[in-house]
């Protein structure tokens, strides 16, 4: 197996002890101008930096979600009304308290719709939203 190239870089120290570095490496290490770096000497003319992390400061907030689409009232499937019903496998889209909502593509008409399936009525138990499963409609 190859080995990935590590791309080496410059940088320099000013009259003031400064150590600069280029836009192109800060961009790349996510430095920022303020930035804390604790110094490691290995050996001669060599040294390791690592980022100083504050153990008091909040962490970055993830993006704010997307607010959700609002949904249509979704069909109740029963398991005692299995007859005659198709057999298809679909992704978990949420879980609404016993109620798991499925999204499923129809068979007959390729549309993508959502099956409302008791909770209690799926095998899996440590279900989550993104999982696989298989519901009949």
């Amino acid at each position: 197996m190859a080995k990935a190239k590590t791309q080496t870089y410059m940088a320099k120290i000013n009259s003031d002890g400064y150590l600069i570095l280029s836009p192109e490496l800060r961009k790349k290490l996510r430095v920022e101008p303020g930035d804390m770096f604790f110094v490691k000497p290995e050996r001669k003319g060599i040294f390791r930096l690592a980022k100083a992390e504050n153990p008091f400061e909040e962490p970055k907030k993830p993006a704010p979600k997307k607010p959700a689409k609002p949904r249509a009232k979704v069909p109740q499937v029963s398991a005692s009304y299995q007859a005659g019903k198709k057999r298809v496998s679909g992704v978990v889209d949420r879980i609404e308290g016993n109620m798991v909502i499925v999204v499923v593509r129809d068979p007959e008409s390729e549309d993508t719709i959502e099956v409302a399936i008791d909770r209690r009525k799926i095998k899996k138990t440590d279900l989550q939203e993104g999982d696989r499963v298989t519901v009949y409609i």
